[in-house]
């Protein structure tokens, strides 16, 4: 027999015989929703041999209709009578089965009460479920009478009735009812009664399987040696797929990673960066209960995960190959050892192959009730599997009412994954066709004097569907036609600088009530798309100091409308002061020079010569960075011989060379390896001052020559970074899930120290080292010496000048992984307010690295964020990331940072264009564009602020600026940059400069932003700008405005990269008098008072002088310095002086008298006491404490 299907087309099918079989007689007859004069009837479907077409109706034996469905509406007849019902099936070549049992249906009977009942479906295991019925009446017009309802089930194994929910009032009710866990269908009998007797309706209740077959296949942003094991991982592609395969449908090329991105063919593709990785995720249910044994395969490393319900947190590891072994190995996949499922329960399971871009791969099992090891089907899996329903939505009410709508709101409901949505019913049907997704609606359309009742349920992704709300019930209005009476009372409540909060007295109406307001400003509707209920609206935002004509409509339930007006004027802007709602802050600059700034500088490929491409030309062009790197961990084992000199591939000449061209300062890296020149020979760092900066004999001089270079490299560059290794504390680690820096050196941070200095001392004797264009950078870890794990400090301590730079790195890290509670907005935006927090973290670290490198260097020293960038292993190049980068690497300009070198232009995952996308620029290369085309100069000195403070991660208030302002003053003119930290409100910035800087004229402004801080689609509005005292400067959130201020410079103030700003002591002073000691154990506290009180270094360096060695001051530490009393044969007097670390001028002194009699120095050595200086800061007096002539310790 030919094999075809109910729904297909007879035309498909060609039969080997005429069809002459007739389909099978319908059956199972019932009829509901009984009227006076219709009821429905419905019947189970036939099947035949072929096709069917569909059934026809015979009422009294005479036919009555045809139609292709399963139920019919009988209509046109007489109240109480009984009427004998028939249906017969008909096919595709019209054969017409017998008919099927009568039906006898009697009509209600005229004044019995009735109601409709609709047919519903629920999901086994899905408990408490609900029956709405509607058009309740004891159709006793003029008569009301009391109506009981009741119901029962056909079936109380299947569904168990809870009860029925009636109120007079309402036009409906609730049948509620509990599924029992199996699949089946089972009717409700609704008998509805009044005085006039008993009328009934039942209604169909469906309870199926929940039922989304299929994984979720997902691919991951990640190189393949992350390894990322998480399933809640950020995806970049999703697709639902029938059975757990690597889909062959898959268009790579609309995929956006940064990682494979180049990778457009399949299978597979051979790019150094091609590197994705693949989740399969979702449930499986077993047929039987047994072992089972599953097999994850792919071409490369690979893992599986099983839970033992449907949890994924309680997933382990069944089979995996790579790092880790699991399971057995076999081909190209691993098995796992024999699992034991329950037939029937959901199983969380997922797996990853960590690959490129293929089409092999996917999940198999086998066991009892499968047919051999084969691929994981929808038959017996889920993509998605959840059975809680949302909360029940809260607080349902009727805002207002007209004849013809209604306006409604309620209360957010919650649920164990995320809630989709709500759906509203009205007098028992749906209203919404998808979910809706506000917590209000105008439900339009209605008919006046008309009672509605409504109720909503909320939704979540798998389709549970939440029990109703209680019951809003209200009646429409009567038609009315005539206008209400204007609104009076009109008045200014509160008039602020950006906005205007404004009232009126409630309006009239005669006939109905009044609906709601329009609100017009200057003619133009403020409230567009929505009605104003209340009496009285903020107005934001506005322009600053204007009159503004205010009109307010009155609509009343009839939609007649009538209005008044009045004007109103906001008022200067002050941001100290409440705004109405209004972000507001001010930026105050003064023309104080605080620093210099290059701008941003960027990593680039050289190795290979990519910077020196034609894509590159107009990149860095386009970019004008401030330095370029010949850096990273790459660096570490390259020797200065294999880039210099005639026949290489590329040489550090021809870098520094291509630097130039852009006039970006050119950053070197040398060599840490012990395989390298660098490391083996010292001399090689005097080749490469003769190479870059020689005369043409020297032996560097001679290598440059070879190259076809007539002039040193580093006569016309504008200058050198020269860091000694990248990344150094590294080390040179092998250990598995580790990166080999390539830095032996690095696993002594004393050696890396000693041995950068004398590389150092070594450089700066050569006569060829030029320090107005070189400087020194020693690697450390991160600004913040907390994060450092003491390589800062053995950097900074006792450091004489001869390290020039720090170099810990600009990262803002951290992992971005999207919680399935969260909606993913949510989670994003409290990933970035982490960073922000880890930003803020690492600012104030570097002004507390200020202290440690002043009180132990004798000077601040700069910082050069080698590579920033902020990163997650599944990094997407977002505007959000680029905002944070940015305002990080202009604030750390203020705090002492020299420049930040972007990590990465055009490779590796963190790149900030997109080559695949014709080097498409992604958000950070973006604003760093702007940033170095207008702030490069003078960085001034800025104050913000504002009495709207950041939210940190967990949603409390930070005592940081919500806005990053920043001031510069260039050989151009006068910039201002403006970054929001808020990434959830626009701010209005009062830009005030100084009165004896007069700016007029036109500005221009750029603004660049994006439509949400998750995609990598920058949007950038230029626009013109009057030039005026307290310029009021929209933020938008998440973005980045720039403003060109222009004005005359006549000189910059020049300073020095890094240059760090900051509160000097003026006066320290010892108030205690001179001291005499004169015998054993003698205890003096002296006060030491220091201003100002804000100084950024506290303490004092202390000397000793005259002590003719009888005395040694020991310590390093500058809170707690030691005496140590050497020999004393005579009596003594010793200076001690306290003076600052930066000045070498005397500031204090005090004479120390010992006497020979009865002191301590003649006692033997081991009991001599130490004299031990320690201060504590006194916080009111500002003073400090010293004790002197402590007990003995042991030792000395």
């Amino acid at each position: 027999m030919d094999e075809i299907r109910f729904g297909g087309s007879y035309a498909d099918v060609t039969p080997k015989t005429p069809d002459a079989e007739a389909p099978s007689v319908p059956t199972g007859l019932a009829a509901s929703n009984r009227t006076v004069s219709d009821f429905t009837l419905s019947w189970a479907a036939s099947t035949d041999n072929l096709l069917m077409k569909g059934y026809k109706v015979y009422l009294e034996g005479n036919f009555y209709a045809e139609t292709d469905q399963t139920s019919l509406l009988i209509t046109g007849l007489e109240s109480d009578t009984d009427y004998s019902m028939t249906v017969s099936a008909v096919d595709h070549a019209d054969n017409e089965s017998a008919a099927s049992e009568p039906l006898v249906v009697r009509t209600a009977k005229e004044g019995l009460p009735s109601l409709t009942a609709n047919n519903t479906q629920v999901f086994v295991g899905s408990g408490e479920n609900f029956a709405l019925l509607s058009n309740i009446t004891d159709n006793s017009p003029g008569e009301p009478q009391a109506i009981t309802l009741s119901a029962t089930s056909s079936n109380p194994a299947l569904i168990e009735i809870l009860g029925v929910d009636y109120n007079p009032a309402d036009a409906i009710a609730l049948v509620r009812f509990l599924e029992k866990g199996s699949a089946g269908t089972a009717s409700i009998t609704i008998e509805i009664s009044d005085e006039d007797g008993i009328g009934e309706a039942s209604l169909q209740v469906d309870v199926v399987p929940y039922y989304n077959p299929g994984f979720n296949f997902k691919v991951i942003d990640s190189e393949f040696w992350k390894g990322v094991t998480d399933p809640n991982a950020n995806a970049a592609y999703t697709q639902l797929i029938d059975i757990a395969r690597t889909p062959t449908d898959v268009n790579w090329s609309n995929i956006e990673l940064t990682v494979s991105a180049e990778c457009k063919t399949i299978p597979p593709c051979n790019g150094q960066n091609d590197f994705a990785t693949f989740l399969f995720i979702g449930y499986v249910t077993p047929p039987q209960t047994g072992a089972y044994t599953f097999r994850i395969e792919g071409p490369d490393s690979k893992g599986l995960w099983l839970s033992p319900d449907a949890d994924y947190g309680k997933a382990v590891s069944i089979a995996r190959n790579g790092s880790t072994t699991v399971g057995t190995v076999s081909g190209n996949g691993v098995n796992s050892a024999a699992q034991q499922l329950e037939k029937g329960k959901v199983y969380a399971i997922y797996g990853f192959i960590w690959r490129v871009h293929s089409t092999d791969g996917g999940i198999k099992w086998s066991g009892p009730g499968l047919t051999g090891t084969d691929y994981i089907g929808g038959d017996y899996s889920y993509a998605v599997y959840d059975t809680e329903k949302p909360s029940i939505p809260q607080n349902l009410q009727i805002l207002s009412t007209a004849s013809d709508k209604v306006q409604l709101s309620w209360s957010a409901s919650t649920d164990n994954q995320r809630v989709e949505g709500y759906n509203l019913y009205r007098n028992g049907s749906k209203i919404n066709t998808e979910l809706l997704t506000s917590t209000s609606y105008l439900a339009e359309g209605l008919d006046a004097g008309t009672l509605y009742s409504f109720v909503v349920t909320a939704a979540d992704e798998m389709g549970n569907e939440s029990l109703p709300s209680h019951v809003a019930s209200v009646e429409t209005y009567p038609v009315d036609n005539t206008p209400p009476l204007a609104p009076t009372g009109l008045t200014v409540i509160k008039a602020a600088g950006l906005a205007l909060q404004i009232a009126w007295n409630p309006a009239q109406d005669n006939e109905t009530a009044i609906f709601g307001y329009n609100v017009y400003v200057d003619d133009v509707l403020f409230n567009e798309g929505y009605t104003v209920l209340d009496t009285a609206i903020i107005l934001s935002p506005l322009a600053v100091e204007t009159t503004y004509s205010i009109k307010i409509e009155a609509i009343d339930a009839g939609g007649n409308m009538s209005e008044a007006s009045f004007q109103a004027s906001t008022t200067k802007l002050d941001p100290s002061q409440d705004n109405l709602g209004v972000k507001t802050g001010r930026l105050d600059i003064t023309t104080e020079a605080i620093s210099t700034s290059r701008g941003i500088g960027i990593n680039a490929n050289y190795e290979n010569r990519q910077v020196f491409d034609a894509a590159h030309t107009e990149l860095l062009g386009d970019l004008q960075p401030g330095a370029i790197r010949w850096g990273a961990i790459d660096a570490n084992d390259l020797s200065f011989s294999t880039f210099s000199g005639a026949g290489k591939s590329v040489t550090l000449g021809e870098f520094i060379t291509r630097c130039t061209e852009f006039n970006a300062l050119a950053n070197i890296t040398c060599g840490v390896d012990t395989i390298t020149d660098w490391m083996s020979d010292k001399n090689t760092f005097l080749r490469f001052l003769e190479y870059i900066n020689g005369p043409d004999n020297t032996p560097g001089g001679k290598l440059r020559v070879a190259e076809g270079y007539t002039e040193p490299f580093l006569k016309n560059s504008p200058g050198l970074i020269f860091e000694f290794g990248n990344e150094v504390w590294g080390g040179s680690s092998k250990k598995e899930g580790t990166v080999d820096h390539h830095a032996p050196i690095g696993e002594n941070y004393a050696d890396y120290r000693d041995w950068c200095r004398e590389v150092a001392l070594l450089m700066k004797q050569s006569p060829y080292y030029d320090s107005s264009k070189i400087v020194l950078v020693a690697s450390t870890r991160y600004p913040n010496l907390i994060d450092s794990y003491g390589l800062n400090d053995y950097i900074i301590q006792g450091d004489t000048g001869l390290i020039d730079w720090t170099g810990p790195s600009g990262y803002l890290g951290g992992n971005l992984t999207y919680d399935p509670a969260i909606p993913a907005y949510n989670t994003e935006l409290q990933y970035y307010r982490g960073r922000q927090q880890y930003m803020f973290q690492q600012l104030s670290g570097m002004v507390n690295s200020k202290i440690l490198e002043i009180s132990k260097a004798g000077r601040p020293m700069p910082m050069y964020l080698y590579e920033s960038n902020t990163t997650t292993p599944d990094y997407k190049g977002v505007m959000g990331q680029a905002i944070i980068s940015t305002d990080y690497y202009l604030t750390a300009m203020e705090k002492g940072a020299a420049m930040a070198s972007i990590f990465h232009l055009t490779g590796g995952e963190w790149r900030i264009t997109a080559p695949e996308d014709n080097y498409r620029r992604l958000p950070l290369f973006q604003t760093a564009k702007y940033v170095n085309r207008l702030a490069k100069g003078d960085v001034l000195k800025s104050s913000y602020f504002s009495s709207d403070l950041l939210r940190g991660p967990g949603g409390s208030f930070i005592n940081e600026a919500s806005v990053s302002g920043h001031a510069y003053r260039t050989q151009e003119g006068y910039r201002v940059i403006l970054v929001s930290r808020d990434f959830e409100n626009d701010y209005y910035v009062q830009v005030n400069w100084p009165d004896d800087l007069p700016l007029s004229g036109t500005g221009k402004m750029y603004v660049i932003g994006a439509a949400d801080f998750s995609t990598t689609n920058t949007q950038i509005d230029t626009m013109g700008f009057d030039i005026k005292d307290s310029l009021v400067v929209r933020v938008p959130k998440h973005a980045m405005v720039a403003l060109d201020m222009g004005g005359e410079v006549n000189v910059l103030d020049d300073l020095a990269l890094g240059h760090f700003d900051y509160v000097r002591q003026s006066t320290i002073s010892i108030l205690s008098e001179d001291l005499v000691f004169d015998r054993t154990g003698q205890r003096v506290v002296v006060q030491v008072e220091s201003s100002p009180a804000n100084a950024l270094v506290q303490s004092v360096k202390w000397e000793l002088l005259g002590n003719n060695g009888t005395f040694a001051l020991l310590g390093t530490q500058a809170n707690s310095r030691t005496i140590r009393c050497d020999k004393l044969d005579v009596d003594s007097v010793v200076i001690l002086r306290a003076r600052q670390w930066t000045i070498r001028q005397f500031l204090t002194k005090l004479n120390l008298e010992f006497k020979s009699l009865d002191n301590p120095c003649s006692l033997p050595m081991q009991e001599k006491t130490l004299l031990e200086l320690s201060f504590t800061r006194i916080q009111h007096r500002n003073l400090f404490t010293s004790t002197y002539l402590r007990p003995p310790k042991s030792g000395y």
